[in-house]
């Protein structure tokens, strides 16, 4: 993938009409991928874009967190707080999958897990990957609560 800046393609010449606000644009005339280096303006956008997409997500699974505690769960709280990690990265940083924020996430999750008092075994280490369809998958578990005695 080669990075450019003109409004041309690099490897055949061809006109790349309008590039704003994209990272990676295909050539329409030689489907040549190219990386474009975004303004701040247009970083910033896309971060305050991926913000809005996201909080909602971030937001349930935070109501699942305190579910998770007040029930006693401290291991479904943690899963809770590690994909909102995860979330929470990928507004600032584009990646195809969450999954490829594992090194960035996980001195954050250990953290919360030792305020919890529980141990964290990363994804990898799981033979699991933080991804969309894992975060969904977690926002329709059921959480059970402890009744009072």
């Amino acid at each position: 993938m080669e990075s450019f800046e003109a409004q041309t393609c690099p490897q055949c010449g061809g006109a790349l009409g309008q590039t704003q606000g994209q990272a990676l644009v295909v050539c329409p005339f030689c489907n040549a991928e190219l990386k474009r280096q975004l303004t701040a303006i247009e970083s910033t956008e896309r971060v305050l874009q991926r913000r809005e997409e996201v909080m909602p997500t971030v937001e349930r699974l935070m109501a699942r967190y305190t579910s998770h505690f007040i029930a006693g769960d401290k291991q479904g709280a943690l899963r809770m707080m590690e994909a909102v990690q995860y979330l929470t990265l990928s507004m600032t940083y584009e990646v195809d999958e969450l999954s490829e924020r594992e090194a960035m996430a996980t001195p954050f999750v250990k953290d919360t897990a030792k305020q919890l008092g529980v141990e964290y075994v990363p994804p990898h280490r799981r033979e699991e990957a933080v991804t969309h369809a894992y975060v969904e998958k977690l926002l329709e578990t059921k959480v059970s609560f402890l009744q009072e005695a």
